[in-house]
């Protein structure tokens, strides 16, 4: 392998990137089916009826300045068009997504320092942006953080802006102002999007400010007032300012699920052994709640090959600085840190672990942690004696073998074939439900299974004064009926 000519390296390269990148086209092709759940029927119900109120009151339950703004902007738009607008509004958080990706590769690709060759080849930075963001999507259950709009507002720009922040921080930036102003900036999207968000940039910048404490006392009294703080504070003291808000108002309410016998559900100490057990099994693929089944077949298989992928790409960049060493591994550990603290705030506030969108969130974070662990790892002298940068032609196969070893493509081909119902059987819902001077709607559910699925109401006829589950009420707010008919698209 160490022998390869460079126009095999550089073909390998090329077919492992276009392999990447058709994967990630494939799932991004599947945003026409992205599904509203009751959360959307009764925000935008209450944002008609309500206006600004109903957004200080979502405001106080869930203080997301970031994404709480753009999903009642989102909301906006749908009452005035009266169309669900998902296509656009989910294209939208994906370009996010993919520029987040491939920021830090469009930064260098003029850069004059790249290594002998490399403008001739793919970029390394290119190849692991692709397959980090390949493996997201392809690793497990990915409906609440890229297909459901209310979820997706919340949790794909904190994806986005960590993985930025990730590649920012490995790829060296934090020495220059304008790094330190861009992660600064991904610290504030992630710490303004979502919980666990501000649960990653509090946990970054207590991290930072440990190393900025070694640094301080390292010099013996020194001046060490021009060392950057402020790039990492400002983020931590939002942060803080949403998880006490979290903390005063809606860590107080009663939420599903919750689990009365459970040892943990309000003792601190508990959540957190409890929370470092449950992350090693999710790191191991083994799932800790009920309804996404026992295991996730070749999960940990594929996080060591794709870990051990990047860190290959990256020691294409030749040894890294003592600093940036350092800096990757405080972002490796605060992603790490910040995934046991979110299983033991579940643990905490419910007495269980919570949500697939949480569980997704911590299965990026738990590679791009094990990924920076991997290019430390390899950039050390032990390394360097054993000569495994030779094995670079390596990178991509390891990268490609990463995702394929956990990716189920059936799911994903077999929601292609049902595309064209699934998509009218929202466009029928909007169409019936906007219907001038009818007070009936007919309401037809979409599938039940399958990759992209929507909430489930029993079939059925359905009024304002008839006592039913909560959902069907906000179908009849939303598009201010009297009377709805649920059907089986079937």
């Amino acid at each position: 392998m160490a022998s390869a000519s460079p126009q095999v390296s550089r073909t390998v390269s090329r077919i492992a990137a276009s392999f990447l990148a058709a994967v990630i086209l494939v799932y991004l092709g599947l945003i026409g089916l992205g599904q509203w759940l009751p959360d959307e029927y009764d925000d935008f119900g209450r944002l008609a009826q309500d206006g600004w109120r109903a957004v200080a009151e979502r405001l106080q339950w869930s203080p997301r300045p970031l994404s709480e703004s753009i999903f009642y902007g989102y909301g906006w738009l749908v009452n005035h068009s009266h169309r669900p607008l998902i296509v656009p509004f989910l294209g939208l958080l994906w370009a996010g997504f993919l520029g987040a990706g491939l920021l830090t590769y469009w930064q260098g690709r003029h850069n004059q320092d790249r290594p002998d060759g490399q403008r001739k080849t793919i970029a390394p930075d290119l190849l692991a942006g692709l397959a980090l963001m390949a493996s997201f999507l392809a690793g497990g259950e990915v409906r609440e953080v890229f297909y459901w709009p209310a979820g997706a507002v919340a949790y794909l720009p904190t994806l986005s802006a960590t993985l930025l922040l990730f590649l920012q921080v490995a790829r060296g930036r934090l020495v220059t102002p304008a790094g330190r102003r861009l992660c600064s900036f991904c610290l504030l999207a992630a710490a303004c999007s979502s919980e666990v968000g501000a649960t990653l940039a509090l946990s970054y910048a207590a991290i930072q400010a440990l190393l900025w404490a070694i640094g301080a006392i390292q010099k013996k009294g020194h001046d060490v007032s021009r060392t950057p703080f402020l790039w990492w504070t400002i983020p931590g003291v939002m942060a803080f300012l949403v998880l006490f808000a979290v903390r005063m108002n809606r860590f107080q309410a009663v939420e599903r699920p919750v689990s009365y016998l459970s040892g943990t559900l309000g003792h601190p100490l508990s959540s957190l052994t409890a929370g470092l057990g449950e992350l090693l099994l999710e790191a191991f693929g083994v799932k800790v709640h009920t309804h996404a089944g026992l295991a996730v077949s070749g999960r940990f298989a594929s996080e060591i090959l794709l870990a051990i992928g990047v860190a290959l790409c990256w020691s294409r960049f030749g040894r890294l600085s003592r600093a940036v060493v350092w800096q990757t591994v405080a972002v490796a550990a605060a992603l790490l840190l910040a995934s046991w603290l979110t299983i033991a705030g579940a643990e905490l506030h419910f007495g269980a672990v919570c949500c697939q969108q949480h569980e997704v969130i911590r299965r990026c974070w738990m590679l791009m942690g094990l990924a920076g662990i991997a290019i430390v790892t390899l950039n050390s002298a032990a390394a360097e004696r054993l000569r495994l940068r030779s094995f670079l032609i390596l990178a991509p196969i390891l990268l490609c073998a990463g995702i394929i070893v956990a990716w189920h493509t059936k799911p994903v081909f077999r929601q292609y074939r049902i595309y064209p119902a699934v998509y009218r059987v929202m466009d029928q819902n909007f169409r019936s439900g906007f219907n001038p001077g009818d007070p009936q709607m007919i309401f037809l559910l979409p599938p039940s299974r399958g990759l992209i699925y929507g909430e489930q109401i029993a079939p059925g006829v359905y009024t304002r004064s008839s006592p039913s589950a909560a959902y069907p009420q906000y179908i009849l707010i939303f598009f201010g009926k009297e009377r709805v008919v649920v059907r089986s698209a079937r």
